[in-house]
């Protein structure tokens, strides 16, 4: 715009300037003074200023054009380095698509050639994994003892596997070893199936004269009966009843690995029971000379609750009435899922 108004400007003083120079005459209409010396001597003198002025703007749209060439070659430049980014995106994008899509190709194949050889490898593991679950089931003699009421006890390797929701009712050397042996037959079970437990127990060591269980490697052990440790330290007696959450769940969920159905919360939170059920189908693939069966299940779970419905339990057995915990009751929607 700054151009357009010299570019006018300029024009109307070469206009008046061109008349004055062709037609002395004319100047007499730019001046009010008349016809004399002294009037011709003003009007050389307005004629040479706007000659200056002419100049000037001549100047001034010269550097204007100077500017704007400048500007434009700027813009010329601009669009070149834009349109070689966009080529350069564009070739980028291109390669990186194509380096993504062989990547996944590769991923793929890999992942194929991963499962054929585990699949291989697994095959031939069969037969030493029948072999090994036949050897633990020899190891770990499953029997019942009868109590003096009309329930009986579980009997794993010639230990005595407690009821967990009346656990008051065993001495501490019962519990302590009875929990001990559970953990050793789920540890040694799982590994011969390959199945991973959902909370990893770690046997004694050692280091470590106790079964632990859990990412706070929570001591399964009892030093004192269970009514003393629930009225002298109740948070030991909260924690233990959560560890023992943990290993009824993990005996929950190698029982469905095997296929032992209808595991409910009172199924889960009876793993005495739930352990003779799991062995019993174990023994019968071995009986059968099948080989065992390991599905894909997903066991709805929830230790807190476990946990919370031992510690009501106990105390209601022990004490007669809930005073310090409520009652947790088995939910109707706890249930196992197998896809």
């Amino acid at each position: 715009m700054g151009l357009i108004k010299t570019k006018l400007e300029l024009f109307d003083l070469q206009e008046k300037v061109d008349r004055v120079l062709n037609d002395p005459k004319q100047a007499f209409t730019l001046t009010s003074c008349g016809a004399s010396e002294s009037r011709t001597g003003r009007l050389d003198a307005k004629v040479l200023a706007l000659q200056l002025k002419l100049d000037q703007l001549k100047r001034a749209t010269l550097q204007c054009h100077a500017e704007v060439n400048q500007i434009r070659e700027k813009a010329r430049k601009i669009k070149t380095d834009t349109a070689t980014a966009a080529k350069s995106t564009a070739a980028l994008r291109k390669s990186f698509t194509n380096e993504k899509n062989m990547r996944i190709q590769h991923e793929r194949e890999s992942i194929i050639t991963f499962e054929k050889t585990y699949m291989d490898l697994f095959q031939q593991t069969l037969p030493l994994q029948s072999a090994c679950c036949e050897s633990l089931l020899d190891l770990f003699l499953l029997k019942k003892k009868r109590r003096k009421t009309h329930d009986y006890d579980v009997v794993l390797a010639f230990n005595t596997i407690p009821e967990f929701l009346k656990l008051g009712h065993y001495p501490v050397a019962v519990i302590n070893a009875g929990i001990e042996r559970l953990s050793y037959f789920i540890v040694l079970l799982a590994s011969y199936l390959g199945v991973h437990l959902p909370y990893t127990i770690y046997l004694p060591t050692k280091s470590f004269a106790y079964v632990r269980i859990g990412p706070l490697l929570k001591e399964l052990y009892l030093g004192h009966s269970v009514k003393t440790t629930m009225r002298t330290t109740p948070r030991e007696f909260h924690n233990y009843c959560g560890s023992l959450a943990m290993v009824a769940l993990n005996v929950a969920f190698v029982a469905a690995r095997i296929g032992v159905v209808n595991l409910g919360f009172e199924s889960i939170t009876r793993p005495n029971f739930l352990v003779a059920q799991l062995y019993l189908k174990l023994e019968s693939y071995i009986k059968h000379g099948k080989q065992v069966q390991v599905h894909a299940v997903s066991l709805a779970t929830d230790t807190e609750l476990i946990k919370d419905h031992f510690i009501s339990s106990i105390d209601v057995d022990l004490n007669g009435h809930s005073a310090e915990w409520n009652i947790v009751e088995a939910p109707e929607d706890l249930h196992q899922a197998q896809s």
